[in-house]
């Protein structure tokens, strides 16, 4: 049973910015382990996840790289960042993560309510029984309420989810879960489950998890030739919208085509229909108080290819006028908005030691003006699972076309430079020594069996 009330606290920027603006990017924090989701608290403070670097202790296998085991260590974390300090105020949070602290999963995103109540996810990236019958923590897969943030481990659980994906199974795959997102609204925590395809939501003082929207599979082309695919939708984001509905962002499962993520609109009868599209690797979504959508990509340039590049996209409420921001980001994964307008961002957020708190601010020149910071660009009739794409894109004032085969379009053989060049790949298949760069070779015929977290190979 829930201990604690919940009111409306939803994710929107009270800031009213120039749009043609250039931001000032600035490292706010270094040296996070793998830091999540982030969120300001009723101090102003503002409050990061860190999934952590794993351990020592007992391990499971890592979903995306076969022959790999994830190890557990209580090594998660929540740092708030105030008044320019950074200090580690919840500690011994579950943790898996390979030998090298790569790969975790553990607490993803924290939200406080207009009560003050702090509310954490712990993510897991497999089947619930292994957490139960290997593992033995009872912690991952969990809505868990922070008790303390005076440096210990203080918290206590309030709705299993791994239990209700193991019971219920709503998308009718493998068991699998990894909270992901999580949003509170009134009396109501919604949580994004990107392992179990669905949205669930909470009321608060007990009862069982409500399934918001179940996200269907649909079939990609294969990279490696043949006939179409199986693809997991992988929802990793939500967001309350101007007009009272939820959306969804989507990472995609295998094989991550470039630009076919889109973002959801959840309805009241559970139904999605799809607002935007021509996205890649979705992590994140914020709307602001005009109706403007900020999207954060994980991997701009798709997850099979080569680089870390993400990128944070802004979409004007009118829906064709994009503006892409793509400095200094290298795999985030939250988004926040801060009081006077400036966007945090968690970034490097698969990496033990070395994730960062980026702060973009909109209220001064940057110091550098050889490279904008921003380039608008226009999509007409974007159609990413058309069989062909002949839309031309205008990036910064350069126009290029991508190609009329829809498969080379599909492995991302065409790959823009925001800065107005075209970098043309190669037009062949990536071959399977390509994939997942220097971690080995990715066994597609496991990734698409069904019994692999269809989310976890995102981290590369």
């Amino acid at each position: 049973m829930l201990k604690k009330s919940w009111h409306d606290n939803s994710k929107r920027s009270d800031a009213d910015r120039q749009r043609s603006q250039q931001p000032q990017i600035e490292v706010l924090v270094s040296g996070l382990d793998s830091p999540r989701k982030l969120s300001f608290g009723p101090d102003g403070g503002l409050y990061v996840t860190e999934a952590g670097r794993g351990g020592t202790g007992a391990s499971i296998p890592d979903p995306a790289i076969p022959g790999a085991l994830l190890f557990y260590g209580a090594t998660g974390a929540i740092t708030r960042i105030k008044n320019g300090v950074a200090n580690r105020v919840v500690t011994g949070l579950p943790s898996l993560a390979l030998p090298d602290g790569s790969n975790a999963a553990g607490v993803s995103d924290i939200e406080f309510d207009a009560a003050g109540n702090a509310y954490a996810i712990v993510g897991l990236g497999s089947n619930p029984a292994n957490r139960d019958n290997v593992l033995k923590v009872p912690d991952f897969s969990q809505l868990i309420g922070i008790d303390k943030f005076d440096g210990g481990a203080s918290w206590t659980r309030l709705q299993d989810f791994g239990a209700y994906e193991l019971a219920n199974n709503p998308d009718g795959q493998q068991p699998d879960t990894n909270l992901f997102d999580l949003l509170i609204q009134k009396n109501t925590a919604y949580v994004v489950d990107a392992g179990g395809n669905t949205l669930l939501s909470q009321r608060a003082f007990g009862g069982e998890p409500k399934v918001e929207a179940v996200f269907p599979i649909r079939t990609a082309t294969n990279p490696f030739g043949g006939q179409p695919i199986p693809q997991q939708f992988v929802p990793t984001s939500v967001a309350a919208g101007p007009d009272g509905a939820l959306y969804v962002g989507q990472l995609t499962g295998f094989p991550f085509e470039v630009g076919s993520a889109g973002v959801y609109r959840v309805g009241t009868n559970g139904q999605s229909e799809l607002y935007a599209t021509c996205f890649t690797s979705i992590v994140d979504l914020a709307f602001d108080r005009k109706g403007g959508l900020y999207v954060l990509e994980y991997d701009s340039n798709g997850l099979l290819n080569p680089g870390d590049a993400g990128a944070l996209i802004y979409l004007a409420p009118d829906g064709k006028t994009r503006t892409t921001v793509t400095d200094k980001l290298i795999n985030p994964n939250g988004l926040e908005f801060g009081a006077n307008g400036d966007i945090y961002i968690s970034n490097n957020s698969n990496v033990a030691g070395q994730g960062e708190v980026l702060r973009l601010s909109f209220d001064r020149q940057p110091k550098h003006r050889d490279r904008e910071h921003f380039h608008k660009k226009n999509f007409h009739d974007c159609q990413p699972n058309a069989d062909t794409l002949d839309d031309i894109i205008n990036f910064g004032g350069s126009t290029s076309t991508y190609p009329q085969d829809r498969t080379q379009m599909s492995i991302a053989s065409d790959v823009i430079d925001y800065y107005g060049s075209t970098d043309t790949r190669s037009r062949g298949a990536f071959q399977q020594s390509d994939l997942l760069s220097n971690r080995g070779t990715f066994d597609y015929s496991l990734n698409t069996s069904g019994g692999l977290d269809p989310f976890a190979i995102a981290y590369k």
